[in-house]
């Protein structure tokens, strides 16, 4: 099985699945992602006026890592949250990785008989976000590391991001970035945080194959890349003053004069 942290085409980590008539104590759960810096797609904040609403529903299931959805008698009732469901747990079959994330606040025969095909699933109970907000957020970050390696899709070409979400015991402390793509380097320093994430935004041309970003950084971290613009405010442009990473001197001078 595909580990979920070695999938890089999403730009949005969870996709909310849920019945309308539930919104109040959905949005109470979407504040804490919020928070924690969990990137979502919540269809009343992510389709505009006069947007196609199937349209966007179904590309946000796609452009999402992971679909929560908070299964209540009134979404049991839904034909969107089925449909939701359905599409999420195809995708499962299609890439053999964990997409589908349940999340009970009714019975677990009444959900079982509604869609058997998840018993053999672990859910977890709507009533208990703490649990769920830490379970998420480890199936997002994985594990906190120095060195990390990605490759966007070979087709892909266009805005890109890296995200970087600092390990708590350095959380609000300066970390120094050092990226290379192919023959090129880059170095960023800056103070990462443990709930806002910071990005890193640049470009990628349509290559013939999909070459591999390095990225080592002096401290522990969590690290994801994907397509697109990250919806933040603490983004920055990398696209200036990349440099041969084979030229020591070229280096040297880049991070005197143009790094900052």
């Amino acid at each position: 099985m595909t580990d979920p942290s070695e999938i890089n085409e999403f730009t949005k980590d969870v996709f909310i699945s849920y019945s309308t008539v539930d919104s109040d104590e959905v949005l109470d759960f979407v504040s804490i992602l919020k928070n924690s810096g969990v990137e979502f797609f919540l269809d009343k904040m992510d389709i505009g006026w006069g947007e196609s609403i199937i349209e966007r529903v179904f590309s946000g299931i796609e452009s999402a890592r992971f679909v929560v959805v908070f299964i209540s008698v009134n979404s049991l009732k839904s034909p969107w949250v089925k449909k939701e469901i359905l599409t999420a747990f195809q995708r499962e079959i299609e890439t053999d990785t964990v997409t589908l994330l349940p999340v009970l606040s009714c019975s677990q025969s009444d959900f079982f008989s509604a869609f058997p095909f998840l018993k053999s699933k672990k859910y977890l109970h709507f009533d208990d976000k703490e649990e769920i907000l830490q379970n998420l957020i480890e199936l997002l970050r994985g594990k906190a590391s120095r060195n990390f390696t990605f490759n966007h899709p070979r087709a892909y070409h266009g805005p890109v991001w890296i995200r970087f979400l600092a390990e708590p015991a350095n959380d609000g402390v300066k970390h120094t970035i050092k990226i290379r793509w192919g023959p090129w380097y880059r170095e960023y320093a800056t103070e990462l945080s443990s709930k806002d994430p910071v990005f890193c935004t640049h470009s990628k041309g349509n290559d013939e194959e999909s070459i591999p970003i390095v990225i080592e950084l002096d401290k522990l971290a969590y690290v994801s890349i994907g397509q697109g613009v990250p919806n933040s405010e603490r983004r920055v442009d990398i696209n200036p003053f990349w440099v041969d990473g084979k030229s020591k001197l070229k280096r040297l001078i880049a991070k005197a004069l143009l790094w900052p």
